[in-house]
């Protein structure tokens, strides 16, 4: 199927609400925003309006124009990051203060099941840990960091900062986080 064409209208459209949007933001819910607002308008046809292309199309739209206004240094793509994480302890423990202090915070915080929004995490740590919460995709790298340094623990290759408990068996525990959007 051919996409369609993505007139300069919406492209200025979706930089003006880009510029307006808060630290985080939903591309695919602001594409559905447009997509509501051109129907209203008569621009597109409630049959065209409910097909997951036209989603596609004014979705990669906001995408390219981000892409276009962070090159021009008018905004800070910060990357994407999962709504919801799930988060288990690890077997291994890092092996500085500072982590393992994250980790015991980020394990402290979550609720029965685990599953925890990555901006709520955020939000409960990011005074206490400003280096690895400078925002919501800063956490999640972090996250992220410290599942794949769980993962060369076991194969026995462990990056700085992380070390398994004397002799090389499993230690207190690192953050496991698994990608789970709602």
């Amino acid at each position: 199927m051919t996409q369609r064409r993505v007139d300069d209208d919406l492209y200025a459209r979706i930089a003006g609400l880009l510029l307006l949007q808060d630290e985080v933001f939903s591309a695919r819910r602001l594409a559905q925003d447009l997509i509501g607002e051109d129907l209203q308008a008569g621009k597109l046809t409630p049959h065209e309006a409910v097909k997951e292309e036209t989603l596609d199309t004014y979705e990669t739209g906001v995408l390219r124009v981000l892409a276009e206004l962070s090159v021009h240094e008018l905004v800070d793509d910060l990357g994407d990051f999962p709504r919801t994480v799930e988060i288990r302890p690890g077997d291994y423990q890092p092996d500085t203060d500072g982590y393992r202090e994250l980790v015991e915070a980020v394990l402290a915080n979550l609720p029965g099941d685990r599953k925890v929004e990555t901006r709520a995490l955020y939000e409960q740590l990011r005074k206490r840990f400003p280096d690895e919460c400078r925002e919501p995709g800063a956490l999640w790298a972090a996250l992220l960091e410290l599942h794949t340094a769980a993962g060369a623990a076991r194969e026995g290759a462990l990056p700085p900062p992380f070390a398994s408990a004397g002799g090389g068996g499993p230690a207190a525990r690192v953050v496991h986080a698994s990608r789970r959007l709602l």
